[in-house]
């Protein structure tokens, strides 16, 4: 985003998304609300490991979990970091199933996006996708696709 804004200035780059960073650290939550039965659900599933996977820099995104007052629902939360690919590349998935133990067949990524089912699809872990959220199902069909949040109870114990 920013190097576009910049038309590629590399020169210009490092203070542009310094400043960006900066900015967005002190604005991280200020629209940002949980959806409809996100801590309803976070709740029912207390007693398996949840995770955050997310696109967003790394200390940016456990700062929003934190200041959204769910962190303590998640095992761990992990977002971008250099020299790690991003969605929708497996590794970080990968990496986060290796790390807790759990198998691929014992996993599901659950998104709004179609970044988040392909990330899924290309791990090997069963993907549903959320309806309302910021994305579109792409050309990779979920394996479950779900009105709210909440019917996810339908789905898993």
């Amino acid at each position: 985003m920013v190097s576009r804004a910049l038309d590629g200035n590399e020169t210009l780059y490092a203070e542009g998304f310094d400043i960006l960073r900066s900015y967005y650290a002190r604005h991280l939550t200020e629209n940002t609300t949980l959806n409809e039965g996100v801590v309803e659900i976070l709740e029912h599933f207390k007693h398996k490991k949840q995770f955050v996977l997310s696109n967003k820099l790394d200390e940016e995104t456990k700062m929003i979990i934190q200041q959204l007052n769910v962190a303590h629902y998640f095992t761990d939360v992990i977002g971008d970091t250099e020299g790690v690919p991003i969605k929708p590349d497996p590794t970080r998935l990968l990496a986060i199933l290796d790390k807790h133990g759990i198998k691929r067949q014992e996993a599901a990524m659950i998104g709004d996006s179609a970044i988040d089912i392909e990330t899924g699809y290309n791990a090997g872990v069963t993907t549903v996708f959320i309806k309302g959220g910021l994305g579109k199902i792409g050309d990779i069909k979920p394996d479950i696709v779900v009105d709210r949040i909440v019917d996810l109870r339908d789905y898993f114990t």
